[in-house]
């Protein structure tokens, strides 16, 4: 027998055997797996401690590193810089990079009013930020867990306007998904658990087994609870379901066309707004470009 089996039989020796109870014992009666209902609190335990970390863990993320997209590559020279770099790649987007200083200075330079500004500065730094935050009335937070509550103040207006009726149709059908789970919950909590729990067919009270429809006589009646509260429930999901699907179903066109306010008299022609335009977005190609004065009911047709 080789020393390293002689060491193996040494550390088993330290352990009692698993008795009645499945608890894995050691001679100073130090309990180090329990067998408790399945090992599910165990379970909840570990999911509560990695979910409370990935919360954290998103938390510090967003607050380092919370430009995306073109605005992270225009603060390059920000207080994040280091964390977005760790995002995004430095080299593979400066064209976009320098496409977006040249935009952010072009419209320094304009002498446009802010109506046009608004429409076109959506892809510069934190003047955009500033802007998207203004119209869609949801507010910045720099806080490490500020956006939870600013989360949760959240209307289904502002996320229409800032994110389109995909993010709203998902975010309804998870909220609906929530309400179905709660339902549930507290059926079989406050219902289906205490009748299993009268039953006495397997077990104790320590044993999981215990709380589940096998504890139940098969001839019994109150087996007619389990069935009556499931086929409830089909109607409940498929209803709840459909609700958070068919709000939003709804396609809206495209218009693919700006409408620009209050521009400065100096400017109000066409050759200035379209060598404005195509400075600020070169990729675009303009059709038409229409001057009007009197727009009080295209202004009541759009709003």
């Amino acid at each position: 027998m080789n020393k390293a089996t002689v060491r193996m039989l040494d550390t088993l020796k330290q352990f009692s055997p698993i008795g009645d109870t499945g608890c894995l014992v050691t001679k100073n009666k130090t309990t180090i797996i329990t067998n408790l209902y399945e090992g599910i609190p165990e379970t909840l335990i570990l999911n509560i401690i990695a979910w409370v970390f990935l919360m954290i863990l998103f938390a510090v993320l967003r607050q380092q590193a919370w430009d995306y997209g073109r605005l992270a590559l225009v603060n390059s020279s920000g207080d994040n810089r280091r964390w977005t770099q760790l995002f995004y790649a430095q080299g593979s987007d400066e064209g976009a990079a320098d496409e977006s200083r040249q935009a952010i200075n072009g419209t320094a330079r304009s002498s446009t009013s802010s109506g046009v500004e608004a429409a076109n500065g959506s892809a510069a730094g934190q003047a955009s930020k500033r802007t998207s935050a203004a119209s869609t009335g949801a507010p910045i937070d720099r806080g490490f867990l500020s956006w939870i509550p600013v989360t949760l103040r959240l209307r289904k207006e502002q996320i229409l306007a800032h994110s389109g009726p995909d993010a709203l149709h998902y975010l309804s059908f998870q909220q609906h998904l929530i309400v179905v789970t709660a339902i549930i919950t507290l059926v079989s909590i406050v219902i289906i658990l205490p009748i299993n729990f009268h039953g006495d067919l397997i077990g104790d009270v320590n044993t999981f087994g215990h709380t589940t429809v096998s504890n139940l006589d098969p001839t019994s009646s109150v087996l007619w609870v389990h069935v009556i509260c499931a086929i409830a429930f089909v109607p409940l999901v498929v209803l709840t379901m459909r609700r958070s699907s068919g709000r939003y179903a709804g396609k809206v066109a495209p218009t693919r066309t700006i409408m620009a306010t209050d521009i400065d008299s100096r400017d109000r022609n066409k050759a200035n707004i379209r060598s404005y335009v195509n400075e600020l977005f070169p990729d675009i190609e303009i059709e038409d470009v229409h001057l009007t004065y009197n727009i009080t009911k295209l202004s009541s047709v759009v709003l």
